[in-house]
């Protein structure tokens, strides 16, 4: 009789439990559920020797009653997480979508990488090297704009490490600009003035060659040799948005 109360007291406790855990559920967002419901069959059953699959077979219709969800919305939620990546950038945690690049990882949380090239969906070629980030464990430094961002990436967009191969970057390119910013009609608004004063770039410690080819009258591209930083912007518009592929950079 003791071992029997004991049982049914044991039983009533769950149930009040599983009761009030349901209560708390329904005032959760679905993700919410859905998230709780993975967290306490973790506590609870723990993982596999893989650290990523849990110890314990669920159909999808029990994993749906758990997280007291419809089977469609628990499925679909469920494929969203497993898209996700979680990163950290700067010291902050992000959670970013399959196939996101650091650019836009860092883009969608408010944390700004300096660019001169990039275009998307058009111009991922990382020819400026400006966006170069530091990933904890690897020796160099490496394009935000084109690199993927994979689960548990540590990355750094403003270390000494990076700001000084920037600004060496951006000290190479203004050695063959012409940097008259006074008279230029894009002071003001031009990224590179914009990426060499983030970098407090006064002086340029290399030799100065500037390109200057006259305009041809009769070329249809206006193109200021002495401002162009082949950045290949414009190939690039010309191949992928215009469907020509009549331009090219040559000499560089």
């Amino acid at each position: 009789n003791d071992l029997a109360m004991f049982f049914i007291r044991q039983l009533s406790i769950d149930l009040g439990i599983s009761d009030e855990r349901t209560v708390n559920l329904t005032q959760k967002h679905i993700r919410g559920r859905l998230a709780e419901s993975l967290m306490f069959l973790k506590e609870s059953y723990g993982l596999e020797e893989d650290g990523s699959t849990l110890s314990i077979y669920l159909s999808r219709e029990d994993l749906a009653n758990l997280s007291n969800m419809t089977t469609s919305n628990a499925i679909r939620t469920l494929s969203q997480f497993a898209a996700e990546r979680l990163i950290t950038i700067d010291g902050r945690k992000i959670i970013v979508k399959e196939n996101t690049t650091i650019m836009e990882a860092a883009a969608q949380n408010g944390i700004p990488i300096p660019k001169l090239c990039y275009l998307k969906g058009i111009n991922e070629i990382a020819a400026c090297r400006v966006c170069v980030v530091e990933l904890e464990g690897k020796e160099k430094l490496i394009t935000s704009c084109n690199n993927v961002a994979k689960e548990g990436m540590v990355i750094h967009t403003n270390s000494p490490k990076v700001r000084r191969h920037r600004r060496t970057t951006v000290e190479l390119i203004l050695s063959q600009h012409d940097c008259e910013c006074v008279t230029c009609s894009r002071s003001g608004n031009c990224s590179l003035q914009t990426v060499a004063n983030d970098l407090n770039i006064i002086e340029i410690p290399f030799k100065m060659e500037i390109e200057r080819q006259p305009w041809n009258k009769e070329f249809p591209l206006i193109r200021d040799s002495s401002k162009c930083i082949k950045c290949m912007r414009c190939v690039q518009v010309c191949e992928k948005v215009q469907s020509l592929g009549v331009w090219d950079v040559e000499g560089t």
